[in-house]
C-alpha cells in the first residue's frame, strides 16, 4: 500500500512537472520518407494537434512530393498519419507562404499548389476534419498562368477568400483574389496590378484578411518601388472593397525596403502586420534586416504606430506570426541570425518577442534547437498558434541537406518549452556577447572606462560594477552612440572589479576590469 501511494505521488508530480513546463518538443522521422518539411500545426480538440507537412515518398518507382497530415496527443506522440498525393497531384512547396494550415471556426483548411501530370501549376484548397480526413478538395485553374495559392481567410458572408501571386513573363507578378462559397466553389476572381510608374509591375502576396467591420479585403506582401532600371522590394499593403476592386495601397515603414509576412485584426478593429525591413545596409553582398511590426487602420494613410530596429541587424531576420493576448499585448514569433553579419558562422535562432499594446517590447527569447553554420542548412519558425490552455503550439520549417524531419514544439505562456535549456526556475536562457565582441579600454582604467562593439549600435545598456565579493557598487543606464558607451569609475578605489552589461534584448556580457 505504501509503495502504491508513493508511485501515485511520483506519477502525479511528474505529470504536473510536464504540464508546468508547457508541453513537448518532438523531432519526427517517418519510415520510408526521403524528405520531410513542417508547414503548420493547430490544436483540434484540447491537447490534440494536427500537423501538416510535405514528404517525398517513392510510389511505383517514382519519387512524389505528398501532403502528410499527422495527429499528435498532449505529449507530441503520433496518433495517426495520413498522406495525400500521387503523380497526378504532386504537392509543392512555396517559400513566400505565411500559413499553409489554418483553423477557421471548426474547419481545417490547407492551401497550396499542386502539379498535375502535365506539370501545370494549379491552385488547391483542401478542407480536413479533425482526424485528417479530406472532406473536399478544390482546384483553381488558369489557361494563361500558374496559380499558387498563398493564403486563405474567412469571408464575412460565408465561404473563403484566397490570395495567389501570378507570374507572367510579359506582365510581371501580380495578385489574384478568388472568392469561394463555403465548400470551396469559385464565385469570382479579381486581378490586382500595380502601376509601373514607380518600378516594374511586381508584387508578391503573403497573407489575406477581411475587415470584420468595413468588409474591405487586406492583402500584405511585397512590391517593387523605383524605376524601370533601378528598383528594390518594399512592404506592400493592398486594400480592396468586398468584391476585390482596388481601393488603395500603403507602404510602411517610411518607404524603407522590406516585406510583410502576416496580418491579424485586433479586438479594437485595427490591424497588425509583421515582417522585416532594412536600411539598405549590406554586409558581404547580403542585405542586413530588422524585424518590423506596424499597426494601422484601413481608413487611414498613416500608421497608428510602427516599430523597427528591435533587433540586431542581421542577414536573416523577420517576424512571421502574431497573436493578440486578452489584454491587448502582442506575441510575435520569427527567426533571427545572430552571428553571420559579424563575420562568424551562421547562428540562426527561433525567437518569440512580447510587446505591449502600443508596440513597446517587453522581452524576447531565443531558441536554438539545431546548430547551423551554413546558409544551406537553416530552420524557420514557421507556424505559431495559441492553444486551449493559453499556451502555444509551433513547428519549424527545416531547410537543408536531407534527411529533414518534422520539428514541433509546444511552449507555455511564458515561452518555455519542455527542455531545461529554455525554461528553468531561475529564468530564461539569454544569449551572451563573446569576449571578442566587446572592446574594453583603457585597461587598467583611471577615471573612465570605454566599451565598444559594433553590436551595440545605439542601444540602451544597463551597466553594473561589483567587487569580487559580489557587492554591487555602480549601476548606470547608458545610451550607446555609434557602438560606444562610457562608464565613470571615479568613485571606486584602486582594485579589481567585475563589469556586467545587459542590453535591451537581455543579451549579457561580463568581464574583469582593473581600476588604477
Amino acid at each position: 500500500m505504501y509503495k502504491k501511494i508513493n508511485y501515485i505521488l511520483i506519477l502525479t508530480l511528474f505529470i504536473n512537472f510536464v504540464n508546468g513546463q508547457g508541453g513537448f518538443k518532438r523531432s519526427i522521422t517517418l519510415p520510408n520518407a526521403k524528405l520531410q518539411v513542417s508547414h503548420g500545426i493547430v490544436e483540434t480538440t484540447p491537447n490534440n494537434y494536427m500537423h501538416v507537412g510535405l514528404v517525398i515518398d517513392t510510389i511505383n518507382g517514382n519519387q512524389i512530393s505528398r501532403l502528410c497530415v499527422v495527429g499528435l496527443n498532449q505529449f507530441g506522440q503520433i496518433q495517426w498519419v495520413k498522406k495525400y498525393g500521387n503523380n497526378k497531384n504532386v504537392f509543392t512547396d512555396h517559400p513566400l507562404k505565411s500559413e499553409y494550415l489554418k483553423r477557421i471556426d471548426n474547419s481545417y483548411l490547407f492551401s497550396t499548389t499542386i502539379l498535375d501530370s502535365t506539370n501545370s501549376q494549379i491552385g488547391c484548397l483542401i478542407k480536413l476534419n479533425s482526424i485528417g480526413d479530406t472532406l473536399w478538395l478544390k482546384k483553381y485553374y488558369s489557361s494563361t498562368y500558374p496559380i499558387n495559392i498563398i493564403n486563405v481567410t474567412k469571408s464575412f458572408n460565408g465561404g473563403y477568400l484566397l490570395i495567389s501571386t501570378l507570374s507572367n513573363s510579359l506582365t510581371g507578378a501580380y495578385y489574384l483574389v478568388i472568392k469561394t462559397d463555403i465548400v470551396g466553389n469559385e464565385l469570382w476572381r479579381k486581378e490586382i496590378h500595380k502601376s509601373n510608374l514607380n518600378g516594374p509591375d511586381h508584387q508578391y502576396a503573403s497573407a489575406i484578411l477581411q475587415d470584420s467591420v468595413t468588409k474591405k479585403i487586406i492583402i500584405v506582401g511585397s512590391q517593387t518601388i523605383g524605376n524601370s532600371s533601378s528598383w528594390s522590394w518594399h512592404s506592400n499593403i493592398v486594400i480592396t472593397d468586398s468584391l476585390g476592386n482596388f481601393l488603395t495601397r500603403l507602404n510602411y515603414p517610411n518607404n524603407l525596403p522590406g516585406d510583410l509576412k502576416n496580418i491579424m485584426q485586433c479586438k479594437d478593429g485595427k490591424f497588425i502586420a509583421v515582417g522585416n525591413t532594412n536600411n539598405n545596409e549590406v554586409y558581404n553582398s547580403y542585405t542586413l534586416n530588422y524585424g518590423f511590426i506596424v499597426k494601422f487602420d484601413v481608413n487611414a494613410t498613416t500608421p497608428i504606430w510602427q516599430k523597427t530596429f528591435y533587433d540586431e541587424k542581421s542577414i536573416l531576420n523577420y517576424y512571421n506570426n502574431v497573436i493578440e493576448k486578452p489584454n491587448g499585448d502582442l506575441i510575435i514569433s520569427g527567426t533571427e541570425d545572430t552571428a553571420h553579419h559579424k563575420g562568424k558562422a551562421i547562428n540562426l535562432l527561433g525567437k518569440i518577442t512580447w510587446l505591449d499594446k502600443d508596440g513597446n517590447r517587453l522581452r524576447k527569447q531565443f531558441y536554438q534547437y539545431t546548430p547551423t553554420n551554413t546558409l544551406n542548412f537553416l530552420y524557420y519558425h514557421y507556424s505559431f498558434n495559441k492553444t486551449n490552455d493559453n499556451n502555444f503550439i509551433s513547428c519549424y520549417f527545416v531547410d537543408g541537406i536531407p534527411p529533414r524531419k518534422f520539428f514541433i514544439v509546444k511552449y507555455d505562456s511564458l515561452g518555455c518549452d519542455s527542455s531545461s535549456a529554455y525554461c528553468t526556475s531561475v529564468g530564461f536562457k539569454e544569449l551572451k556577447y563573446e569576449v571578442t565582441d566587446v572592446k574594453i579600454y583603457p585597461q587598467p582604467a583611471n577615471e573612465t572606462l570605454n566599451l565598444e562593439s559594433q553590436l551595440f549600435g545605439d542601444k540602451l545598456l544597463l551597466l553594473k560594477v561589483s567587487n569580487q565579493l559580489g557587492q554591487n557598487l555602480i549601476t548606470q543606464t547608458k545610451q550607446s552612440k555609434n557602438g560606444i558607451v562610457q562608464i565613470s569609475l571615479a568613485s571606486l578605489p584602486k582594485g579589481i572589479y567585475i563589469l556586467q552589461l545587459t542590453d535591451k534584448d537581455g543579451k549579457t556580457f561580463s568581464q574583469k576590469i582593473i581600476k588604477e
